[in-house]
Formats: C-alpha cells, structure tokens, sequence
C-alpha cells in the first residue's frame, strides 16, 4: 500500500514551515534545495516504519531543530546570519486552526451531525399498519387482514445530508484547515456524516425489500450500532490524537 506523502504529517509540516521562515534570508533556490534535502531525508527515515509520532519525532531528531539547520546554511556567510541572530522573533504559537480547542470542537460538530441524520432520516421512514373492518350482514362485522407498509426512501439520506449542513461545513472547513490530522484522517472525518446518512437511507429500504418489518427495525438499529458506537469510537481516537499533536506543537 502506497503511503502518504511524508508532509502530510503536522510535525512534519511544521518543522519545514519553520525552516522555511528561517531560510528566508537565502537564495529561493538554495532554500529550495535545502527544504527539498531534509524532505528526501525524512522519507528516506520514515521508509517502512508506520510514520507515527514516535516515529516522525525520531526522525526530526536525526535532522536536529530547525535553527541548527539554518546556521549551517548562513554558516560563511559574514553579510546574512540566521534571523535569530538578527534579534527577530520567530512565533511559538501553532496556528489558530491547530490549537487545542479545535479538537473538541470537531467533536461537537460531529455529534451535532450525527443527531441530525438520525433525526431527519428516522422521521422519514416509518413502518405503518392498517385494517379495514366491513360488515357482511347486519351484526356481522368482518375485518381485512393487517396491511403493513413502509414509507421510507433511499432519499431520505439525501435529505439528510442537507438538513446536516448547517453544521457539517463548518466542520470541512476547520478539519481542512487544520494541521492536526493527516490526510487520511481528514478524510474519515470529513465522511463521516454524509456516508452515515446514505447507509441510513438505504439500509431500512433493503431490509424492507428482504425481510419485510423485522428487517426494517434490524437494518435501523444496526446502522445507529455503526454510526454511534463505531463511528463514535474512531472519532474519539482521532479527537485524542489531535489534542496530543496539539500540545505537541505547541511544546515545539
């Protein structure tokens, strides 16, 4: 499997936008050069291994911090040294998008997403039976047999999508913004809700054409199963994992 682009990773991301603002001083083509080398370098490192943390904070480690490899580039340079010589201040603090309330703000999105798609796509479909009762004779009352019908739609994930809106592109456009996710990660969060509203919309339609009422219950609850415990689990993980990078970045 082809593994993502080492820059992906937000420590990654990070150390080479601080090299970056550090070599701002050299020829763009030499600082070019030299984000390029510590780019091949890290990948070289990160072959094969899963690109953790751990892993991606050894391997920067092996580099050394970013002021040491601006010195190297200033160094015989009597006319440019690196800003930190020059007395300017480089920022310590991690961009808005990548602080630590982002993470729990994701959450709430998430789960503000989540209870909308129930909401909407559980008022849409309903499971409805009816009798009708005639009389042959006079004092004779004869009923029909129960008539079960189903009124949800595939549709109704549709409608879903839309009723989760107002709260979903907020959610793309902090995630998209943010450097404490990978790419990967971004993308499950991002899915999430529109990919639970669609199995929600179809599945109780499925169960209908299969196994009649008991299949629409059973494909309803297995969907909330997916939705909530599922996808409540690995949302949690990744929440956890950005609160850690967070704090990582902000130690940096």
């Amino acid at each position: 499997m082809t593994q993502s682009p080492v820059t992906s990773h937000p420590l990654v991301a990070r150390y080479l936008d601080d090299l970056a603002r550090l070599l701002q001083g050299v020829d763009p083509v030499e600082r070019t050069e030299v984000l390029d080398g510590v780019r091949e370098h890290l990948e070289t490192s990160l072959h094969g291994t899963d690109r953790s943390d751990h892993d991606v904070r050894t391997a920067l480690d092996e580099v050394g911090p970013p002021q040491s490899v601006a010195d190297e580039v200033y160094a015989g340079r009597p006319d440019r040294t690196a800003p930190r010589e020059l007395g300017v201040t480089m920022p310590v603090r991690p961009p808005a998008t990548s602080r630590s309330w982002v993470p729990p703000v994701v959450a709430v999105l998430e789960g503000l997403c989540l209870l909308l798609v129930l909401g909407v796509v559980g008022m849409a479909g309903t499971v409805t039976q009816s009798q009708v009762a005639t009389s042959a004779r006079v004092g004779e009352v004869v009923e029909s047999p129960v008539v079960t019908s189903y009124d949800g739609s595939p549709l109704a994930g549709v409608a879903a999508i839309f009723g989760s809106l107002p709260f979903w592109l907020p959610l793309v456009l902090l995630v998209a913004m943010s450097a404490l996710w990978t790419g990967r990660e971004k993308t499950f969060l991002l899915a999430l809700a529109p990919l639970g509203a669609l199995l929600f919309g179809v599945l109780p339609s499925v169960g209908w054409a299969l196994f009649g009422e008991n299949g629409v219950y059973g494909a309803a609850w297995l969907t909330i199963g997916l939705l909530l415990i599922g996808g409540g689990t690995l949302v949690g993980v990744l929440v956890r994992r950005g609160l850690i990078r967070a704090q990582a970045l902000r130690a940096a």
